[in-house]
């Protein structure tokens, strides 16, 4: 994209995202994505976008401040917990190489397509085997045999 409709695509999207997360969050959908597509590494992406999205948390924090003080008890050993699984969880991401998955998919005759999404799950892949056994090979024996696939669920088309 050139410079100019990169901009506006990733204002836009900011603009919608901040507005979906004052009224009811999932602005990330459209943040994260837009960042994707304007060809930011997904990795560098999730960062970005965690990182912009913190001065809505702090603004929701003062908007809140009243019902977290009432909180307090409860946040005392919440909060500690909280940043300790967010460093946790940003260094495993900069551990992660953001290329391993898609190059390992990218050599399996099996895979398709492989395309990344936000939400829950990092990927979505289509694949095609011959029969359950052939799947439940590919599952265990490439895909969970990669180490880096945590979780995993599948939908089985029976007829095409």
């Amino acid at each position: 994209m050139a410079l100019f409709t990169d901009n506006l695509v990733l204002f836009l999207a900011g603009l919608i995202g901040g507005i979906m997360n004052a009224l009811a969050g999932g602005g990330s959908a459209v943040t994260f994505g837009a960042l994707v597509f304007s060809g930011m590494p997904p990795i560098i992406a999730n960062a970005t976008n965690t990182f912009a999205a913190t001065v809505g948390y702090i603004s929701g924090a003062f908007g809140y401040r009243k019902y977290i003080y009432e909180a307090r008890a409860a946040l005392v050993w919440q909060v500690p917990l909280v940043f300790l699984g967010g460093l946790i969880g940003g260094w495993l991401l900069l551990q992660t190489e953001a290329n391993v998955f898609e190059a390992a998919v990218a050599k399996w005759p099996e895979v398709v397509q492989c395309a990344t999404i936000t939400g829950r799950e990092d990927y979505v892949l289509r694949i095609i085997t011959s029969d359950m056994h052939a799947f439940d090979l590919f599952l265990r024996e490439k895909l969970l045999a990669l180490g880096i696939v945590s979780d995993c669920e599948s939908h089985i088309v029976t007829r095409g």
